[in-house]
């Protein structure tokens, strides 16, 4: 879903330069809630732009995850180190997306937290808690450095690789993670 209505971040004073831009994600999630073509797809999956994602492997992974199926309320755990989720790839349920955009998530959160001091990872994790979803760790399905992993070369069987800077380093990250076999 195209952002619709532009929102403009805040840069945070962090080591890292992470950005203070949870309202800017707020609005896309009001957005998804307007359209509500999430709730035709089992799976809602967010990728920053210097992410390469694999689509194909997320399917393989999303079985081991969830027997009952993507109606119940989860989201992944994709980091081992800080916050847990890295926003680099969110990936959350049809339930986990109907507890925030359609059962009064986003306004819960929003009545209890500061969208406009918060990166939109440590937002969205401290919402989920909020509502109560429960998270599946999957620290296997992310390769990132800000994780302690190492995203190039691109030659594992990873979901997501992240940050990859150039367009160059995406074109070569994906070619990579295309002919990686187990």
């Amino acid at each position: 879903t195209p952002l619709r209505r532009p929102v403009f971040t805040r840069r945070a004073a962090g080591p890292m330069g992470h950005l203070y831009n949870a309202d800017t994600f707020v609005t896309a999630w009001q957005q998804v809630r307007e359209e509500g073509r999430y709730s035709l797809h089992d799976w809602t999956v967010k990728a920053d732009p210097d992410t390469v994602f694999v689509p194909s492997r997320l399917r393989e992974a999303l079985p081991q995850v969830s027997k009952a199926g993507a109606a119940k309320p989860l989201y992944m755990w994709n980091c081992a180190l800080s916050t847990h989720l890295n926003g680099a790839l969110e990936v959350l349920s049809r339930g986990a997306v109907a507890e925030l955009v359609v059962h009064g998530g986003l306004e819960n959160c929003a009545a209890t937290m500061n969208a406009s001091a918060l990166a939109e990872d440590g937002y969205l994790r401290q919402c989920m808690d909020i509502l109560g979803v429960p998270a599946v760790e999957r620290f296997d399905i992310l390769l990132d450095s800000y994780c302690g992993g190492t995203p190039s070369p691109c030659n594992t069987l990873a979901v997501a690789f992240h940050p990859l800077k150039t367009p160059a380093d995406i074109v070569d990250c994906f070619r990579d993670a295309s002919l990686a076999r187990p």
